[in-house]
């Protein structure tokens, strides 16, 4: 009788992969500053894209720099649970195809959001280039994320119907950018 050969019990924890080139994260007006956050997107080797650098002044409307996020086809971080309940952001957000991932626990500080962002990075990543945009997962404060929601096809088909403007908003500095959305600005945004 031959002699069986002993599987090995080591478990091996394999390549760290990076994530893809064209994954970029922006953090919304809630989220820009908060640093444990930062860290964990920096650390991991994310590009970064923090809200006050492109539009400095505090309170802009979510329908105004949602299709900045959405023409660069950058990934939304957010804790603001109310983008898919308000029609204008809604349809933007079907609009641009927009990627949002959302923290379902809105309550909990700084360092709990890192700490479930860091736990459940590799799924984000897994879930935003597998999945069609537009959607919303959520966030688990454990860290798993799970798709939330998708569009139907009646409001998909009313999105590609409305009639987007090319506005001017001035960024940052001197810096301006052309993107269409839905409400006219003014011109001071």
């Amino acid at each position: 009788m031959a002699a069986r050969y002993k599987k090995s019990r080591k478990r091996l924890g394999g390549k760290r992969k990076k994530p893809p080139k064209n994954f970029q994260i922006y953090l919304d007006e809630n989220l820009q500053r908060c640093e444990p956050i930062l860290s964990v997107l920096r650390s991991n080797g994310i590009i970064t894209h923090q809200h006050f650098r492109y539009f400095p002044k505090a309170g802009t409307e979510d329908s105004v720099w949602m299709p900045l996020v959405g023409e660069q086809n950058w990934i939304l971080l957010t804790k603001d649970g109310r983008l898919r309940f308000n029609e204008l952001e809604r349809l933007t957000l079907i609009h641009y195809r927009m990627k949002v991932f959302e923290f379902s626990n809105k309550t909990q500080g700084g360092p709990a959001m890192a700490k479930a962002l860091q736990a459940g990075l590799r799924r984000i990543i897994r879930l935003s280039s597998s999945l069609r945009a537009p959607f919303v997962c959520m966030i688990s404060p454990n860290g798993h994320s799970q798709l939330h929601w998708r569009p139907k096809r009646s409001e998909i088909r009313r999105a590609e119907r409305i009639q987007w403007p090319e506005v001017k908003v001035r960024l940052r500095g001197k810096e301006t950018a052309t993107i269409k959305t839905a409400i006219h600005l003014p011109p001071e945004v």
